[in-house]
């Protein structure tokens, strides 16, 4: 029987002791290519909370790839509330500063950022705001790529595909140490979308990126390995 998993309030990796983090994604890696069977080199932490321990521990596991930073995403209602380093990070992608994820530097490690401008290209958005509008924001971000090669980079979970993605309220949602954990999940009341309606807008979106002239899909570890 399937048992869903999710991420305990403990692993924020912004915060947590460098042997805490360590031992998480470690435990982490080598399940994941327990089941799949192949090598997991290709990294989103939880809640894209990233730190300068999490960089060492995904150098020292072998990935090759982060997608943690949400460059000049601005927005106060993600379970990151206000990232300040996000505000300045690199919008192409780059390699870290071993001590700030947001800096660039010498780390073998590359940082692939999500797409964003304020506005992040994420899943939720599509529920929020609609199909109509993320295949404008499609447009404009594929106006920035054409000019600078930046790669578009879109995030999604599947669980907003199941029925359980909606967590039921309760007041300690409203505490402030789970608001800086989780973030407002009072942002939950503004999806419009059930699960099966969430599932089709994601097929129809991708279908209209597919569509675009010139537009090709990769994984993060596809690209890193072929363009970077």
């Amino acid at each position: 029987m399937y048992k869903r998993q999710t991420h305990t309030g403990e692993e924020e990796y912004q915060r947590m002791p460098a042997a805490d983090v360590r031992a998480y994604i470690e435990q982490a890696t080598d399940r994941l290519q327990s089941a799949a069977g192949t090598p997991i080199t290709v990294f989103r932490s939880p809640r894209l909370k990233m730190g300068a321990s999490a960089l060492d521990a995904l150098v020292a596991c072998g990935y090759v790839a982060d997608s943690s930073v949400c460059s000049q995403r601005v927005d106060v209602i993600s379970s990151n509330l206000v990232n300040p380093g996000w505000l300045v990070a690199p919008r192409v992608p780059y390699h870290p500063d071993r001590s700030n994820p947001f800096k660039r530097g010498d780390s073998p490690l590359w940082e692939v950022p999500v797409s964003a401008a304020v506005i992040p290209f994420i899943s939720a958005f599509l529920s929020v705001l609609g199909l109509r509008f993320m295949k404008l924001w499609f447009r404009l971000l594929a106006a920035e790529s054409r000019r600078t090669g930046k790669p578009i980079v879109y995030l999604g979970h599947p669980i907003e595909f199941t029925a359980s993605w909606m967590t039921p309220f309760a007041w300690s949602q409203l505490t402030p140490a789970y608001i800086r954990t989780h973030g407002l999940l009072l942002r939950k009341q503004l999806y419009r979308l059930d699960s099966a309606a969430w599932l089709q807008s994601t097929r129809d979106l991708f279908a209209y990126m597919a569509s675009y002239p010139g537009a090709t899909f990769l994984p993060v570890g596809d690209y890193v390995a072929h363009e970077l």
